[in-house]
C-alpha cells in the first residue's frame, strides 16, 4: 500500500511539474507576442529563442509555436533562408504538434523584394516591416547611417571605458553590434555616411575626414577640416559641408577638392539625388532646402518647408518642425514635389538647437531609419565622498535636465531643461524643498556670481518661426527683482562656462566669434571690452573653470582625438598649460579652496587629484590623479561640487537613449 502511494505521489508530482512547465512556457510565449506587437523585434527574437529551447520537451506546444513566430519574423524581414529553416524544425522535431505543422507547412514561399524587404504573398504589395534595435550609449542620437543596401546600420556610440566609435549592426534583430577599428575619436554631432557600394564609411575625427572599410584596414584621409556637417557620396563625387559660415560645400574628386557650384551658404546635411543633383540645408534662412546640380545652377521648383530631408526611391523624407516625419513624392529632375504629403512617422528626433539635424537616414532602396523623439527621465541625487547615495532631489526628470551649476551658499541649483516647444529653458531648484521655478526661457547655460548675487545665462536669440544660431549672454540678478543687461559681442556663439572672483567671465565661443569653427575658450573682460582667447586651437575646448583664486583654469580639450583635462595660468598662454588627466578626462572642478581637482575619467570614474603651489613660483603641481569612488558614474552623468567636496550632485540619466528604428515597404502601393 505504501509502494501504490509513493508511486501516485511521484505521478502527481510530475503531472504538477509539467502543467507549471506549461504554463511558464505558455506565459513567455504570449510575452513574445506582445513584443513584436510593441515593435520590439529583438526582445521578441530573444523570448522566442528562449521557449523553443528550453520548453521542446516540458511545453511541446508552446515551442513549436514560439518557433513558428521566429519564421514569421524573419519571413517579414525578407530572409526566406532562415525562415524556412524553423518551419523545417517545426515539420521535423515537432510531427506531434499537428496544428503547428501544418502551419509550418503553409507558409509562403517568399523573396527579397528589395534590399531586403519582404514580399506579400501572391506578389502583391510588400508587407511594412518594423524593427527596433538597442544601441550602445551614445553622446549623439543623431549620428548613424543606414547603408545604401539597407542591411547595415552605422553610429556612434561610447563605450564603457570612454572610447568614443563607430559601431556596425547588421539590420538583423539577432545580429549584435560591434565597434569598427579605426574609428577611435569619432565626432559629436557629426553623421557618417556610406559609400556607394556599401563596403566603407566615412567619418570625421581629429579634424580629418577620413574613409574606413567595413571589412578593415588603416583609415583613409580624405582632407583636413576643422568641422564636419554632414556629406553624400555619389560615382566620383563626394559633397561636404562644414560650419563656415556663408561658404559653399566642398566638393571633392579625383583627390582634388573645389567648391561645388552653388551660391555660399550656411549649409549642412547635403544628399545626392542622383549622380549631378543634390539638395542641402540652409540653416541661415531656416527650414530651407535649396538644391544644386554639379553642372551649374538651378532652379527648383517645389522644396517643402523642412528640418531636415532624405531623398529614396522617388520621395523626398523629411521631418517637420514638430517632429513630424513626412514623406512626399519627387521628381530629382524637375526637382519639383508631386502631391500631397504622406505621414510616415509621428515623432522624429530633431535637434531643435541645431537646425538641419535629424535622427534619420535612409537607404537607395527604400529603406528609413530613424530614432523617435523622446523625452530622457533624469535624477538628481547627492552622494557623499565614499561614493554612498545620500539620498535625490525633486522627482524623475522627463525634460532632460542638465548642466548643474549650485550656488555658493549650496542652497539652490541652476540647470537646464529642454522644453515642451523644444528650446532649452533656464530653472533653478531648491535644494532642501526640491521646488523649481523656471529662469529663464530660451537659454542652454547658466553660472552664478562668485557671490551668488548675480547670474549670467546664454539665451538663444529668436529668428522667425525659430531660433537662429546666435547665442548671447545675459547678466541678470539671481533673484526676481533688479535690471538685467546684455553683455559680451553682439553676434555669434558665446556660452558662459565660469566667473571670476575679478569680475572675469570665462566663455565658450564658437562660429562667429573666432572663426575657427570649434569650440574655443576667451574670457570677457569685468568691464565688457574684447574677449581675450585662452585657448583656440583647431581642437575643441571645453568645460573652463576657473580655480577659486582665479589664478588658474581647467578645461578639456579633445586636441589628440581623446578629451583630455589641461590646467593652465590665468592670465595665460596655451604653451604654458599641463596635462592632468592621463586616460582621458572631461568635466573639471575645482573643490571650493581650491587644494583639489575633480573630473570624469574616460572609464566613467569621479577622479581626483590634490593641488599643491610648485617649486618654482607661480607654478601648480598635481598628484597623480585617482578614483574618489571604487565604482563609476552612469555614462554621462553631469556633477557639481558642494563646499569641498564633501557632497557631490549628480545628474543622471535613468533610461537608455531612444533605439533605432528601420522601417521596410512603407511606399503607399509599392
Amino acid at each position: 500500500m505504501r509502494t501504490r502511494l509513493s508511486i501516485l505521489a511521484l505521478i502527481l508530482m510530475f503531472v504538477t511539474g509539467l502543467t507549471l512547465a506549461q504554463q511558464a512556457g505558455t506565459a513567455l510565449l504570449e510575452q513574445g507576442r506582445a513584443k513584436k506587437t510593441a515593435g520590439d523585434l529583438q526582445g521578441a527574437l530573444d523570448t522566442f529563442e528562449r521557449v523553443a529551447a528550453e520548453f521542446s520537451t516540458s511545453d511541446r506546444k508552446a515551442a513549436a509555436n514560439a518557433l513558428l513566430e521566429l519564421g514569421s519574423i524573419f519571413e517579414t524581414l525578407g530572409q526566406s533562408s532562415r525562415a524556412r529553416g524553423y518551419f523545417d524544425r517545426v515539420r521535423n522535431d515537432f510531427k506531434d504538434q499537428t496544428e503547428a505543422v501544418a502551419a509550418a507547412g503553409n507558409r509562403p514561399s517568399v523573396r527579397p523584394a528589395d534590399a531586403g524587404n519582404a514580399a506579400s504573398p501572391g506578389g502583391g504589395p510588400s508587407i511594412p516591416s518594423k524593427v527596433t534595435f538597442r544601441t550602445p550609449y551614445t553622446e549623439d542620437i543623431y549620428g548613424f547611417a543606414l547603408s545604401p543596401d539597407g542591411q547595415t546600420l552605422v553610429y556612434q556610440a561610447t563605450t564603457q571605458d570612454g572610447k568614443r566609435q563607430l559601431w556596425r549592426q547588421t539590420v538583423d534583430p539577432s545580429a549584435k553590434p560591434e565597434p569598427i577599428a579605426g574609428t577611435d575619436g569619432a565626432g559629436v554631432s557629426t553623421k557618417p555616411f556610406f559609400s556607394p557600394d556599401g563596403k566603407s564609411v566615412v567619418f570625421f575625427a581629429k579634424q580629418k575626414l577620413l574613409q574606413v572599410d567595413l571589412a578593415g584596414g588603416v583609415p583613409k584621409e580624405l582632407m583636413e577640416t576643422a568641422t564636419f556637417y554632414g556629406g553624400s557620396w555619389s560615382g566620383d563625387s563626394i559633397l561636404i559641408t562644414t560650419r563656415n559660415i556663408n561658404a559653399t560645400p566642398d566638393l571633392l574628386q579625383g583627390g582634388r577638392i573645389t567648391g561645388a557650384p552653388i551660391a555660399p551658404g550656411n549649409y549642412s546635411a547635403p544628399q545626392f539625388l542622383d549622380d549631378r543633383r543634390f539638395i542641402v540645408y540652409e540653416r541661415r534662412t531656416q527650414s530651407s532646402l535649396v538644391a544644386g546640380s554639379l553642372d551649374g545652377p538651378v532652379t527648383p521648383r517645389g522644396l517643402p518647408a523642412v528640418n531636415f530631408a532624405t531623398f529614396t526611391k522617388g520621395f523626398l523624407v523629411y521631418a517637420t518642425s514638430a517632429g513630424t516625419l513626412n514623406a512626399v513624392r519627387f521628381d530629382p529632375k524637375e526637382l519639383s514635389s508631386i502631391g500631397a504629403p504622406i505621414v510616415v512617422a509621428d515623432r522624429v528626433a530633431i535637434d531643435r538647437r541645431a537646425p538641419g539635424v535629424a535622427a534619420l537616414t535612409a537607404s537607395s532602396g527604400g529603406s528609413l531609419a530613424y530614432r523617435e523623439s523622446t523625452t530622457v527621465n533624469r535624477q538628481m541625487m547627492w552622494m557623499d565622498r565614499n561614493g554612498q547615495l545620500l539620498g535625490t532631489i525633486g522627482g524623475a526628470d522627463a525634460a532632460s535636465p542638465g548642466l548643474p551649476r549650485v550656488s555658493p551658499d549650496g542652497r539652490v541649483v541652476l540647470f537646464y531643461r529642454q522644453t515642451a516647444g523644444g528650446l532649452g529653458s533656464i530653472w533653478a531648484m531648491d535644494v532642501e524643498s526640491g521646488a523649481i521655478r523656471q529662469v529663464q526661457d530660451v537659454a542652454n547655460v547658466a553660472i552664478w556670481s562668485p557671490t551668488g548675487d548675480r547670474m549670467v545665462l546664454a539665451a538663444i536669440r529668436r529668428g522667425g518661426n525659430a531660433p537662429s544660431v546666435e547665442v548671447g549672454l545675459i547678466e541678470r540678478p539671481a533673484t526676481a527683482s533688479g535690471s538685467s543687461r546684455q553683455i559680451g559681442p553682439p553676434s555669434g556663439i558665446v556660452m558662459p562656462q565660469d566667473w571670476a572672483p575679478n569680475g572675469a567671465i570665462l566663455c565658450l565661443t564658437g562660429v562667429g566669434a573666432t572663426g575657427t569653427g570649434n569650440a574655443d575658450l576667451s574670457v570677457l573682460p569685468p568691464n565688457n571690452g574684447p574677449m581675450i582667447p585662452v585657448a583656440q586651437t583647431l581642437a575643441s575646448e571645453r568645460n573652463g573653470r576657473f580655480s577659486p583664486d582665479g589664478a588658474w583654469i581647467a578645461y578639456q580639450s579633445d586636441e589628440g582625438g581623446r578629451n583630455e583635462i589641461y590646467v593652465q595660468p590665468f592670465p595665460g598662454t596655451i604653451s604654458q598649460r599641463q596635462r592632468l588627466s592621463l586616460t582621458g578626462g572631461v568635466s573639471p572642478q575645482w573643490g571650493r579652496k581650491g587644494a583639489e581637482l575633480y573630473f570624469m575619467s574616460g572609464d566613467n570614474h569621479l577622479m581626483m587629484a590634490t593641488a599643491a603651489p610648485g617649486r618654482e613660483k607661480g607654478t601648480l603641481e598635481f598628484s597623480t590623479p585617482k578614483p574618489l569612488f571604487n565604482s563609476p558614474l552612469p555614462q554621462g552623468a553631469e556633477y557639481d561640487t558642494v563646499s569641498d567636496g564633501d557632497r557631490f550632485l549628480i545628474i543622471a540619466t535613468i533610461e537608455d537613449p531612444p533605439p533605432i528604428i528601420v522601417l521596410n515597404n512603407w511606399i503607399p502601393g509599392n
